[in-house]
């Protein structure tokens, strides 16, 4: 067994505990802290042969470079640190997907609440009109069923759901629609058998009655999804966005939305999200576009990554750093949870 030093960026209590459980025998774990004077910062950072950060630096990888062989972003995307990593191809990065059973899960409500009109439902009775989903003897032959019992749910079994990513997300989705009994395709970039591909995303677009995305940030999804997308979606299509807004082209899809050329939208990440230091404080909305005003759509503020508020305090979330120092230790190079830079995921 090698001896590792671990270098904490910030400090991460729930990580520094997970190690001292699992590796205290292989890992020399050093967590800094804003507050660490910066010859101390600087030596710890150059001896560190796995570097676990939030937001990694030009400056913190150029002291690093000589001796890490592992950078680990405690979370799930690259897309904010592609530019930088490409400069540092020696350097294997790791993101945690730890939380995809939680965003899998969070994609599926969101899409329920599409199919089955919560929201809709919800704030008629807000509005005090009550809208009854079976028929009573007040009925008669004139009346307009479709009026008077608001707009239909749909039967999941009788639609097909595309699977825009098909990574540790759209694995998990699939699994979850298995019971409902529906159809399940997938888009990816690098397609296998049976699978969509660049080259046929309107042929996906067109046998979709809902599209799920997962899909990350890369110069190849950029924009990929626009007008001529979503009309083949069509009138009764639904979408439902999870992974990036990137995608999907802002405009084209609020045009869609506002028309009722698509039926509905949910979506949980946006175009312009704000800071994490300006959450709390800033009334700037995430989009250009005023999805707000639109009654078929339902927005959640970027909560499926992170559903809980001690996620990131629990040990299990860490879990494929502490893997991957223990096969590090081992001289083993299959490691987990490994980002291919180049592609950007």
């Amino acid at each position: 067994m090698n001896s590792v030093n671990v270098v904490l960026e910030t400090p991460i209590k729930a990580l520094a505990s997970l190690l001292t459980k699992k590796c205290s025998d292989v890992a020399a774990v050093v967590q800094l802290s804003p507050s660490t004077p910066e010859v101390e910062r600087t030596a710890a950072v150059k001896n560190a042969d796995v570097l676990v950060s939030f937001n990694p630096s030009a400056k913190l990888l150029d002291t690093a470079i000589d001796r890490c062989s592992l950078l680990a972003i405690p979370f799930a995307g690259i897309d904010k640190h592609t530019a930088l990593l490409r400069h540092y191809p020696q350097l294997r990065c790791m993101n945690l997907h730890t939380n995809a059973p939680l965003v899998a899960q969070h994609a599926m409500a969101l899409l329920l609440s599409l199919t089955n009109q919560i929201c809709t439902f919800d704030r008629s009775l807000r509005r005090r009109e009550w809208r009854p989903t079976d028929p009573s003897p007040a009925m008669t032959a004139s009346t307009d069923f479709d009026a008077w019992m608001g707009p239909s749910s749909l039967l999941c079994p009788d639609y097909t759901i595309g699977l825009m990513g098909y990574g540790a997300v759209g694995t998990r989705i699939a699994a979850m629609l298995a019971p409902f009994g529906c159809r399940v395709i997938s888009y990816v970039q690098h397609p296998g058998p049976e699978q969509y591909g660049p080259d046929s995303l309107d042929a996906f677009m067109e046998e979709c009655d809902a599209v799920v995305s997962s899909l990350p940030t890369t110069p190849q999804t950029i924009g990929i999804v626009g007008k001529k997308q979503l009309d083949l979606l069509g009138p009764k299509g639904l979408l439902v966005v999870v992974g990036r807004a990137s995608p999907f082209v802002e405009a084209d899809l609020y045009e869609a939305l506002k028309e009722q050329r698509i039926r509905g939208a949910a979506m949980d990440v946006f175009w312009n999200e704000p800071q994490p230091s300006a959450r709390h404080h800033d009334d700037t909305l995430p989009f250009t576009h005023p999805f707000d005003t639109l009654p078929n759509i339902v927005l959640s503020p970027h909560r499926a990554w992170l559903p809980m508020a001690d996620s990131m305090t629990q040990e299990w979330y860490f879990e494929p750093i502490a893997q991957n120092i223990l096969r590090i230790a081992q001289g083993r190079d299959d490691l987990v949870s490994l980002v291919d830079v180049n592609k950007g995921y």
